[in-house]
């Protein structure tokens, strides 16, 4: 059985939040402290069956502002933002640096904020503390959002093209 422990973990500001890890086996658990975990134990519990893995994987919310400008309503939205992440244990992993663009064409910054699961970045969005400060930003930069959930870190793309591979054979069979 998949256990959920509580640890703390630091935001950008440095301010803690409770991030939760999913363990497969009590066993890793001991009266409420967790048991020492080697490297090979995370490698095995990666190795389980995907039944038996934690369905918690994390999300992002990435968004591509192709305008910007330095009304004082982004500035306010940018001083407020944080403290609408953190109940949701949000963080900020990109924010606006200029991208090297290596193919095609990017007009515009990113921001990416990463999110222990999808539920916390929907919650977050559609939280009133967000809400409250939304239209600060939206009615000065034009751009997109998107919530997309990530992959777990055992993910294989070979896994992905072998089951595209087997779809698409089963899609020419059933056009005969």
């Amino acid at each position: 059985m998949a256990l959920g422990i509580c640890l703390p973990r630091r935001n950008n500001r440095g301010q803690l939040n409770m991030l939760t890890v999913w363990c497969p086996d009590a066993a890793a658990i001991t009266s409420g402290v967790i048991a020492p975990v080697n490297l090979q134990q995370l490698r095995s519990w990666s190795s389980l069956a995907p039944e038996r893995r934690s369905p918690v994987v994390p999300a992002y919310g990435f968004a591509h502002l192709r305008s910007r400008r330095n009304h004082s309503d982004v500035i306010e939205y940018l001083e407020r933002i944080q403290e609408t992440l953190d109940p949701f244990a949000g963080r900020f992993v990109i924010h606006g640096p200029p991208a090297e663009v290596v193919e095609g064409t990017w007009p515009g910054s990113m921001v990416l904020i990463e999110f222990p699961s999808l539920a916390e970045a929907r919650a977050w969005y559609d939280s009133p503390a967000y809400r409250s400060i939304l239209r600060l930003r939206t009615d000065h930069i034009d751009g997109d959002l998107l919530l997309i959930e990530g992959v777990r870190p055992d993910y294989d793309p070979a896994e992905r093209a072998r089951k595209l591979q087997t779809e698409a054979g089963q899609e020419g069979q059933s056009s005969t």
